[in-house]
């Protein structure tokens, strides 16, 4: 899809660059005497329309890669402070149920992942600051929290957990993927975080 979209901004550059030349071409007979009312319309109409077509197809391709602004809709308040709450409580249930029912790269999250998840944290757990990032693709948007985290030992442990909270397909909102790292361990990943370039819808 990227591939045909590049293809028509190239072909909407020529064109604007066409249609610039046009209108010059066209003023200069224009001055020396010849009419070319129709060539000086045609150049300008030629051009802005192909510019602002280039714009908009230019703009959708850099919004549709680049990072977004960290999501402040009330969901993706509530999903942080849901998910927070149920690793301050080690609540496996509450956990759990935050889960996306379809994954779309890997396996789904179960609560066998949840109980796992905290028999790996070991201990009481304390959250203690949460970043929050967004990137999207499509009509379908990834927002990744970051948990920085103390434990009773105490260790410092870094949760990372993916979710979808935007999408056409509601089987796919919830969390994808939790991994679980720190200076002491290597990390490890439950669920699999979105892959949309290798997804078929």
């Amino acid at each position: 899809m990227y591939s045909v979209l590049i293809l028509f901004e190239i072909i909407g550059l020529l064109v604007c660059a066409g249609g610039v030349v046009l209108v010059i071409i066209s003023c200069l007979k224009t001055i020396k005497g010849k009419k070319r009312i129709g060539g000086i319309i045609t150049g300008a109409v030629l051009a802005f329309v192909s510019f602002s077509v280039c714009l908009l197809g230019g703009a959708y391709i850099v919004l549709s890669n680049a990072d977004l602004k960290p999501s402040s809709d009330p969901s993706s308040r509530q999903m942080k402070e849901s998910i927070a709450d149920a690793l301050n409580r080690q609540d496996t249930d509450a956990l759990s149920t935050l889960f996306a029912e379809e994954s779309v790269s890997g396996y789904e999250l179960t609560r066998d992942d949840a109980e796992a998840i905290f028999n790996l944290l070991r201990s009481e757990t304390t959250v203690e600051s949460v970043k929050t990032t967004r990137t999207g693709m499509n009509d379908t948007a990834v927002t990744t929290y970051t948990f920085s985290i103390k434990t009773e030992a105490p260790v410092k442990r870094v949760v990372i957990v993916d979710c979808i909270l935007r999408s056409p397909k509601d089987s796919f909102k919830g969390i994808q993927h939790i991994s679980i790292g720190g200076r002491d361990m290597e990390k490890v990943n439950f669920g699999k975080k979105p892959d949309f370039y290798n997804h078929k819808r």
